[in-house]
């Protein structure tokens, strides 16, 4: 399992997230919802936790776990659906999520080199 790229990639959807959030043009750049930018700053700062700061079984299963989300929210910002007032995103975020999701098990299955 390469911890370092999962860090990386929850650093960066958290990035992504802090960004929507705090610029409303990069939202709408983005098609981000408030409840989107959120999820991306809880799903990236639990990635970059798997990544720099667990043991390899705990972060197999948390990065699955996470990943699994990140897919859901994913094509439920895609197909427009909405959690009550909350909005999910729309293509941009979408798009992200699914790729953290794909990114996500491909990184479990990557084997970190021994230095």
């Amino acid at each position: 399992m390469n911890k370092t790229l999962t860090g990386i990639l929850g650093a960066a959807q958290g990035l992504f997230g802090i960004l929507g959030a705090a610029s409303g043009n990069v939202s709408q750049a983005v098609e981000t919802g408030s409840a989107g930018n959120i999820f991306n700053i809880v799903s990236g700062a639990a990635l970059g936790a798997l990544g720099f700061g667990t043991s390899g079984t705990t972060q197999k299963t948390g990065v699955t776990i996470v990943s699994v989300l990140n897919a859901l929210v994913g094509i439920l910002g895609l197909s427009g659906v909405q959690l009550g007032n909350l909005n999910l995103g729309g293509t941009g975020g979408g798009i992200a999520n699914i790729a953290v999701a794909v990114l996500g098990v491909v990184f479990t299955f990557l084997k970190s080199k021994k230095a």
